[in-house]
């Protein structure tokens, strides 16, 4: 498993800022991947996505988008993982669409599998007539299956189901921020959803989509983007600092 830590990430991220099609570029700082579908599958490079097969469902590359499509016997959600990839602190970037009466597009990191139920900690943006239309949604998802939301659901000003969204979502520390916003448009200067947990320290990363009332919604990631951020600066002083000692006793 290649595992990114504050030793090696940027020897990672370069090996893995491959794809330099219409969405991706090997000019961003840390990046660790940046999957854009240009070169027609979902195998590596720049990453292998691992569906989640005990959700049935179409998973394919087409026009330059990875699909997930539900099929009549699918269940709440398709979803695909980095499986190989371990991460702590990571910043997911993502432009894609969803269909259907209702859905969902979502990131998920610190992913961790637990007999067969995921575990994570995942930023969405969403349609739910019952919520009022397009919303964000930051969560846990538990090992009993079931959900934790954290801050609300606030309200986005357009129809996520006919346009393209753009997602970022972070995972640093223990802090939680999500972005969500129309393609196109200005990433908000403030992300609108932040909360604090403790509860995962590291895993996978993790896309998919709520397939909603009646499994209709199909869902096409543009792109996937996932960025390691530069350690503070104490941290660089105190790994520099211990790489000296063993330095000087070898």
């Amino acid at each position: 498993m290649r595992t990114a830590t504050l030793i090696v990430f940027m020897v990672i991220g370069a090996s893995h800022a491959v794809a330099q099609q219409t969405f991706c570029t090997s000019e961003v700082e840390g990046q660790l991947y940046c999957d854009d579908f240009e070169d027609g599958n979902a195998s590596f490079p720049p990453v292998e996505w691992t569906p989640r097969l005990s959700l049935p469902g179409s998973y394919e590359v087409r026009d330059g988008s990875y699909v997930l499509t539900p099929t009549s016997a699918s269940g709440d959600e398709l979803t695909s993982e980095a499986l190989d990839i371990l991460v702590t602190d990571v910043s997911l970037r993502t432009r894609a669409r969803f269909t259907g009466t209702e859905g969902a597009v979502f990131l998920a990191a610190r992913n961790q599998n637990h007999e067969g139920i995921p575990r994570n900690y995942f930023g969405a943006v969403g349609y739910y007539p019952q919520s009022g239309g397009s919303v964000l949604l930051l969560g846990r998802s538990n090992a009993a299956g079931d959900i934790t939301f954290f801050g609300g659901f606030p309200l986005l000003p357009f129809d996520a189901r006919s346009t393209d969204v753009m997602l970022r979502f972070d995972v640093i520390g223990n802090e939680l921020k999500l972005w969500g916003w129309k393609a196109g448009e200005p990433m908000p200067e403030r992300p609108q959803l932040i909360a604090r947990d403790t509860t995962y320290a590291s895993g996978t990363t993790r896309i998919g989509g709520r397939t909603g009332i009646g499994r209709s919604s199909v869902t096409s990631f543009r792109y996937v983007q996932a960025i390691v951020p530069e350690p503070p600066s104490l941290t660089m002083f105190v790994l520099g600092y211990m790489l000296s000692l063993a330095v000087i006793r070898t």
